[in-house]
């Protein structure tokens, strides 16, 4: 995954992210298997409320996204082989959680527009 995009967080922010993900990853490990090509295939689907929703801070009590949380997004994604996702409403914040992702993971089908996408990893 991209991390150095961390960057763009300064001073105690981007202590807190990291604090965070190290935080997430623990509690992945203790909660997703291993991936291993060889013994099993972890496929997920995920209805991500909203994502890339213009409006969403006006819908029904739910604010916008904080910029960090693709980053969590991605740390999540990334423990699967395969991920299902649906209320993709734009592309903006997929690409950037797939830019986030990094080369191994692509978008199925390609640039086809509908609202759900499975993000496939190679990692």
């Amino acid at each position: 995954m991209r991390y150095y995009k961390l960057k763009q967080f300064k001073g105690e922010q981007r202590a807190a992210v990291v604090e965070t993900i190290e935080r997430l990853r623990k509690q992945l490990d203790t909660t997703i298997p291993a991936k291993d090509s060889q013994e099993n295939l972890l496929l997920a689907t995920w209805n991500i409320r909203d994502f890339d929703k213009a409006n969403r801070a006006g819908t029904k009590g739910h604010g916008g996204r904080l910029p960090e949380t693709l980053f969590y997004l991605a740390e999540i994604i990334s423990r699967f082989d395969m991920v299902a996702v649906q209320e993709v409403n734009g592309m903006d914040e997929w690409d950037e959680l797939m830019f986030i992702l990094g080369p191994e993971w692509t978008m199925w089908p390609p640039a086809l527009p509908m609202p759900n996408w499975v993000a496939m990893g190679n990692g």
